[in-house]
């Protein structure tokens, strides 16, 4: 079966999605904020590092109060969705500590040109609250995200960013 599209919205490819592009989602109907990632997607190096989300990860976006929405943005905007995105992944999947995350997440924005102020309320607002949502993983759940997300080093991302196959990762999900 071949895919007919540029965007993997089905079970039959192996299509990567790069950053800056972003990948298709779909709500999922009884989760209210959660979104299926519908097709592999590869976001850029930050800190010497990349993260690959296998499709069927599931994502709130950028978990921003509707109060800050005016300040911050929206969570699903288009400057913040893939830092975000990504976020999520490394947090889900335990794949750095905490920090490591937290500050992959602001490189990856201060990379993608995020206003320093945008940036740093963010950082600062996911310094204060995330510890929230890490204590609350438990060993199957971070388990089910490691089987979606792999953390990429530049040249295995420098060569995925050229075939954009996830075939030809190192390390397949």
């Amino acid at each position: 079966m071949q895919c007919l599209t540029d965007r993997c919205l089905c079970e039959c490819c192996n299509a990567l999605t790069v950053h800056p592009s972003l990948p298709a989602l779909t709500p999922i109907a009884d989760k209210g904020d959660e979104w299926d990632v519908d097709c592999h997607w590869m976001s850029h190096c930050a800190n010497g590092r990349a993260v690959v989300i296998r499709r069927g990860f599931h994502t709130d976006g950028a978990s921003i109060p509707r109060l800050a929405w005016r300040v911050i943005g929206h969570p699903f905007s288009k400057d913040i969705l893939p830092h975000a995105l990504a976020h999520d992944a490394l947090y889900a999947s335990e794949a750095m500590t905490r920090r490591e995350c937290d500050d992959w997440f602001a490189e990856s924005m201060r990379i993608s040109g995020v206003s320093a102020v945008k940036r740093n309320a963010i950082w600062s607002a996911v310094r204060m609250f995330g510890g929230w949502v890490w204590r609350r993983h438990d060993v199957r759940g971070v388990f089910a995200a490691r089987q979606s997300v792999r953390l990429i080093g530049e040249e295995e991302h420098d060569a995925l960013f050229r075939v954009k196959d996830v075939r030809f990762m190192a390390q397949p999900f």
